[in-house]
């Protein structure tokens, strides 16, 4: 057997990712909280089908108490990218009101990151809202825009000085599908016209806040900032390549689903591309059915993760390729896969990078990786079943393990390669 070391460039960038309601515990004032939805429950109308369809996320990982510590882990692995999220709801809890000390709470987190050497990746809405833009409607509303910029000018006046990179909003068209397209996430609505204009609302809002972040960070800072968003992108295929109607279908998805946010903000307003891949998707047409997406591909018997996600790196390789057309420069922001065998995540991450290595020699800008995630977190409506993370958190004490897969990214990570083995 021949081994060859697949060396990444020398700024090639190792990270990971997490986000503010699946670890930090205490988000007791958004959209998404058990808690804060039972005192709404006669102004929101979908409150009491949220609380009893949707996991609550309680305390998560404990890491608003915890951060130092899982800081530590994230620094032990090696890497020097930390994706993460802040929580619209602590920073403003009340319309107009922002709590100075959650604003400085983020900033010993972000102070602490920068101690340990830390490149920072910040996002900004990461799927949660407030609970009062809730009472109104939230993003089905265009005085959202309005807000979300209050608020994003607000973190930037603030944190302008110590964060590297701005995501304005992960998973636009996963958040606006899941949550009004196909009823998973809250709201738990399926009505495809609201779903078009939250879209259409998120779109504005990402156009808008790049140009503020630009601003206040110039006129403050007197620096460059880097802004973009974390897509959420998947492969696409079809079964029979020979049949034209089905690879035109195809090229209209890979259009809809992977372009079209881009597309309509212009890519000019993204310094960046952010790429969350996690699956294939194929579409087929099976006797006497409807063509449809097939996500799981069940009937084939295939590997899958635990969220039923067929295990595709090639698929990684095709979103990249896809994306050079733009001539930015990539960071994926989120690749990850849910699995109790952490061998089978070891494989995972392997064949996954070593596809992006492939794509990287292939001329594709790809400047930087994350891991989804650091922790065993909340996974929104799977709540706490899905593992993902590096590192193990125990339920009740809160204790972290590093899984075996944690220690091979981190030999990963300092080597900035890995060995390949034909």
């Amino acid at each position: 057997m021949t081994k060859k070391f697949l060396k990444f460039p020398d700024n090639f960038l190792w990270g990971t990712a997490t986000s503010a309601h699946q670890i930090e515990g205490g988000c007791n004032n958004n959209d998404w909280s058990h808690q804060a939805l039972k005192k709404y429950i006669n102004k929101i109308p979908w409150a009491d089908k949220v609380i009893k369809n949707i996991p609550d996320a309680g305390i998560a990982c404990d890491s608003w108490r915890r951060y130092q510590e899982d800081i530590e882990l994230a620094k032990n692995l090696h890497i020097k990218l930390y994706r993460f999220s802040i929580e619209w709801s602590k920073i403003e809890p009340h319309n107009g009101e922002f709590d100075q000390t959650a604003l400085n709470h983020y900033k010993k987190i972000l102070i602490s990151l920068k101690k340990e050497g830390f490149v920072i990746m910040l996002t900004l809405h990461h799927f949660t809202n407030p609970i009062w833009t809730a009472e109104f409607g939230g993003w089905e509303k265009k005085k959202m825009i309005k807000y979300f910029l209050r608020y994003t000018k607000k973190v930037v006046a603030e944190f302008g000085d110590l964060v590297d990179f701005w995501v304005t909003i992960n998973e636009p068209g996963g958040y606006a599908f899941c949550s009004y397209g196909i009823g998973q996430w809250v709201p738990l609505k399926t009505n495809k016209f609201k779903m078009a204009i939250v879209f259409k609302n998120l779109i504005k809002a990402h156009k808008q806040s790049y140009k503020l972040i630009h601003h206040v960070i110039k006129d403050k800072f007197n620096k460059f900032p880097q802004v973009g968003i974390a897509n959420d992108l998947q492969a696409y295929s079809n079964y029979r390549k020979h049949n034209l109607v089905e690879q035109i279908k195809v090229y209209f998805i890979y259009n809809f689903s992977n372009h079209l946010f881009y597309k309509l903000t212009n890519i000019k307003t993204h310094d960046f591309l952010g790429v969350n891949y996690y699956f294939e998707v194929r579409t087929h047409k099976q006797f006497n059915t409807k063509t449809k997406n097939d996500i799981s591909v069940k009937h084939e018997d295939r590997h899958l993760t635990d969220t039923e996600w067929v295990i595709y790196p090639r698929g990684i390789y095709d979103v990249l390729y896809d994306l050079s057309d733009y001539k930015k420069p990539i960071y994926i922001t989120e690749n990850g896969i849910a699995t109790e065998d952490d061998e089978v995540r070891i494989r995972f991450i392997k064949e996954h990078l070593e596809e992006i290595y492939y794509a990287i020699k292939a001329g594709i800008d790809i400047r930087g990786y994350c891991y989804w995630s650091l922790l065993d977190n909340f996974e929104w409506a799977a709540g706490y079943r899905p593992k993902f993370g590096l590192v193990s958190v125990d339920s009740k004490s809160q204790n972290r393990q590093l899984k075996a897969s944690a220690k091979f990214y981190s030999k990963t990570a300092e080597a900035n390669g890995l060995w390949w083995n034909y």
